[in-house]
């Protein structure tokens, strides 16, 4: 069986599906891949989420998902690792001209003593 088409995927995971007995939920991913990695949409039940490597994001409507691959593929939305005692405790899509944006959304603020950023076109960046 060749699996070189969307909808030939789509086809192989419903009949291995059906092997089974009960529901099962049926995702969906679309991803473009670089010499620095992966960026993508998934949609898993009602949630769609954007990435950029391990950096994610949860968008709440096609137009806003479209809005957020553009800006990931123009470098406009990065990946930003914060990094406490070596421990990653933050990892998230970000503005790249707001790198700390969503750090608010941690709660109570870990000490970061190292912020890594990667981009779609020029992956990891060098620290400053």
């Amino acid at each position: 069986m060749s699996l070189d088409t969307p909808d030939a995927r789509i086809a192989w995971v419903k009949q291995v599906a059906a092997e089974f007995p009960g529901e099962f939920t049926f995702d969906v991913q679309a991803t473009w891949t670089n010499q620095h990695g992966r960026a993508g949409v998934t949609v898993e039940g009602n949630e769609l989420t954007v990435f950029l490597n391990s950096a994610t994001r949860v968008v709440h409507s096609r137009q806003e998902a479209v809005e957020a691959l553009r800006a990931i593929f123009a470098d406009e939305l990065v990946a930003v690792a914060a990094l406490s005692g070596g421990t990653t405790v933050s990892l998230q899509l970000s503005p790249a001209n707001d790198l700390g944006a969503g750090f608010g959304e941690l709660g109570r603020r870990p000490s970061v003593d190292e912020v890594m950023v990667e981009t779609w076109s020029r992956g990891l960046l060098e620290k400053e």
